[in-house]
């Protein structure tokens, strides 16, 4: 019988299960890296059904890794230069005023626009479409603009705006609302400037890929084209189909909000988003802030207020008391030389609390206690105007189908196929 070494045994078995567990990482980390997306569609889209989205301002340094090659564009010169894919990220800056990407130098504006599936990676998150790289006038400082079809942006959409997993049928409502909204802004204000929309609260949150699901395309799917119209001086159009987290019991009217006037805009008493939203966001209190604290905010933000020298004292102004609950509209800003300017709320809650998740919304009361401010009694989270998302959520719970619970948040609105 032969004789074996159990010593040599056991260190050969060791040495082979360390290879079988490297192999195996390996071949994890090679199968994270090497993502399958789906082709991006309608990249040859017409304009008016693009949608450009500003995801980087101000920036001195980027870097893009595409998920496969692509091509640089100067607009300038149309000078064309190929970039192949690589494991480490490109650089992006600026080089005396010009774009500068990994190696090469361009003109003040290139564009980037890479292979099948068209998405490339910005800063570790992949978005679809084409990127616009401009430098700012002075050439010390960029933007980056991500072009894509107006679906394929909404996928990056509504997930981001409103959980995944819940009902279709809101979903779908988010999926209109998100859509006309977009259009909206596009309208007013892409013709103005090199961007339609921004990537943040500012406009609707946009997470490219990343936030793409089956449940949400399927929301498009069923609901693609569809916009919001309401009658205006001009005829029937899109309008800013604004929408928040929770109302608190009552949306507000536009108008007080906002400053614009359109009749399906108007305040809705809500019983809904009570019946599922959690607790946090239905009842709450702010932390404290000291009357020269938010001097200080209120003065660095809006210059044209540093005409009250110094803030002193701060007076809410509520919406009619016999629509409980109130929301404060406004609020009055007395300065130590004693004049006085108004600021709409929701301006100024967002300049005393940018995150907005402090002081979650105006439906609250504010009060002064010594040098302190406190918003207490608080109820809903956002602007409260138009969709409230949890009650759309409640309603879909109970049976109510999208068209439903758009008519209820948007009054006399209509639904219309715009492609």
């Amino acid at each position: 019988m032969r004789h074996i070494n159990t010593r040599i045994c056991s260190r050969f078995i060791v040495m082979v299960s360390y290879a079988a567990i490297i192999a195996m990482t390996i071949a994890l980390t090679a199968c994270e890296e090497r993502k399958v997306f789906d082709t991006t569609t309608d990249m040859r889209i017409e304009p008016p059904r693009q949608m450009r989205i500003l995801l980087v301002s101000n920036a001195t340094s980027s870097s893009i890794n595409p998920q496969q090659a692509f091509t640089v564009i100067d607009a300038r010169s149309d000078r064309k230069a190929m970039f192949s894919k690589q494991a480490v990220p490109f650089s992006v800056s600026v080089k005396n005023g010009s774009i500068a990407i990994g190696k090469h130098t361009f003109g003040k504006t290139v564009y980037i626009e890479p292979d099948s599936p068209f998405i490339i990676n910005l800063n570790s998150t992949p978005y679809r479409g084409r990127m616009t790289i401009t430098t700012d006038l002075r050439g010390e400082s960029f933007d980056i603009v991500n072009t894509l079809p107006i679906e394929a942006y909404l996928a990056g959409v509504i997930a981001a705006e409103m959980p995944s997993y819940w009902e279709p049928q809101a979903l779908k409502a988010q999926a209109v609302a998100s859509r006309t909204y977009c259009l909206f802004i596009k309208q007013k204000f892409g013709p103005k400037r090199h961007w339609d929309l921004k990537a943040t609260q500012a406009s609707q949150v946009y997470k490219g890929v990343n936030a793409e699901t089956a449940t949400v395309k399927q929301a498009l799917k069923e609901t693609t084209g569809m916009v919001l119209t309401c009658t205006q001086n001009h005829g029937r159009d899109i309008f800013p189909t604004y929408f928040s987290s929770t109302c608190g019991g009552r949306t507000e009217n536009s108008k007080h909000v906002f400053g614009d006037d359109y009749v399906s805009l108007t305040s809705v008493k809500c019983r809904y988003c009570r019946t599922v939203a959690q607790s946090s966001l239905l009842n709450w209190s702010s932390p404290h802030y000291t009357i020269d604290g938010v001097s200080r905010l209120i003065m660095r933000k809006y210059p044209h207020l540093q005409k009250l020298r110094k803030i002193k004292t701060v007076t809410p102004i509520y919406t009619s008391p016999q629509k409980p609950p109130q929301r404060i509209t406004s609020v009055k800003l007395k300065g130590t030389n004693d004049r006085e300017a108004t600021m709409r709320a929701e301006n100024f809650r967002l300049t005393v609390d940018p995150t907005g998740a402090a002081i979650k919304s105006t439906c609250s009361t504010l009060i002064t206690t010594g040098d302190k401010i406190q918003f207490i009694n608080g109820k809903g989270y956002g602007h409260g105007v138009g969709l409230c998302q949890y009650g759309a959520e409640a309603m879909a719970r109970q049976g109510k189908n999208f068209r439903q619970i758009l008519k209820f948040y948007y009054t006399n609105s209509t639904i219309t196929k715009k492609y």
